[in-house]
């Protein structure tokens, strides 16, 4: 599906959103989970390309829904692994690997599910701070937002005004919403989010949801300015029938659908 010029959102990956960045060469943003790189590489034949086109692929954040493809894609490809610095560990030969989980207390649980999900950890080529940026599609300027992960990073492609958040905001049908602090802390996820109100943009693209085309701006800085007044464990207990719908979708592979242009986020 393309969101806007030279953008795709990534057709039947299972996970998060990978979205696919065509220019001169070939820019990957999220690979999904484990198993999908056959998915990635069939989506970019469709478009006329070839795998070998692919130059770079960027992760938001190390979690397996998001990056568990990143090994066997880059294997395939020769492309190069971005992350950020915070996102990353030191190997045995003094090599970056993108961490298959975060800290914090839900460790534990984020290591058993790349266990039972086959995450392979990912070597990185290149890792990246807030401010840097890129030299793929034009310009990629990245954005630190941690508060997910503590190594979470944004990325805003200027020259088209798009700008993809990762998890630092989930985009549900009728509203837009906070994700769960796995390794930070929530002031930090609000520092992250007024940071993200400050840039200009025109469309917002998200690593769970569809992306925002029209007010996005003005929708995430609202989002932004209305933190929760009511305690975590009591917005889950509300919302427990829609987080069990969100789990089974991140194991189902998302069939092509077109964006959710029309509707406005309420915070």
């Amino acid at each position: 599906m393309e969101i806007a010029p030279g953008v795709h959102r990534v057709d039947n990956v299972r996970g998060g959103n990978a979205y696919l960045l065509a220019g001169n060469r070939l820019t990957l943003i999220d690979t999904g989970m484990p198993g999908g790189a056959a998915r990635v590489l069939s989506f970019i034949r469709s478009l006329g390309r070839e795998p070998e086109e692919l130059e770079y692929i960027l992760i938001t954040h190390g979690h397996m829904d998001h990056a568990g493809s990143a090994a066997e894609l880059r294997r395939l490809t020769g492309a190069k692994v971005v992350a950020h610095r915070d996102e990353v560990v030191t190997g045995p030969d003094a090599s970056y690997v993108l961490a298959p989980a975060s800290t914090g207390r839900l460790r534990p649980v984020l290591r058993l599910l790349s266990r039972l999900g086959r995450f392979e950890p990912c070597p990185v080529d290149t890792v990246v701070d807030d401010a840097d940026t890129l030299p793929c599609f034009g310009g990629m300027r990245i954005v630190h937002t941690p508060g997910h992960t503590r190594g979470s990073m944004s990325l805003l492609f200027e020259e088209r005004r798009v700008l993809f958040v990762g998890d630092a905001i989930i985009s549900n049908r009728d509203r837009l919403s906070r994700p769960l602090p796995f390794g930070a802390d929530r002031e930090e996820s609000e520092r992250s989010l007024a940071k993200l109100a400050q840039l200009s943009f025109d469309t917002c693209c998200f690593g769970h949801g569809h992306p925002l085309t029209s007010g996005a701006m003005e929708a995430v800085a609202s989002f932004a300015a209305n933190p929760p007044t009511s305690p975590l464990w009591q917005r889950l207990a509300a919302r427990r029938q829609e987080l069990a719908m969100f789990m089974v979708r991140l194991w189902t592979p998302r069939v092509a659908e077109p964006p959710d242009a029309s509707r406005r986020r309420r915070p």
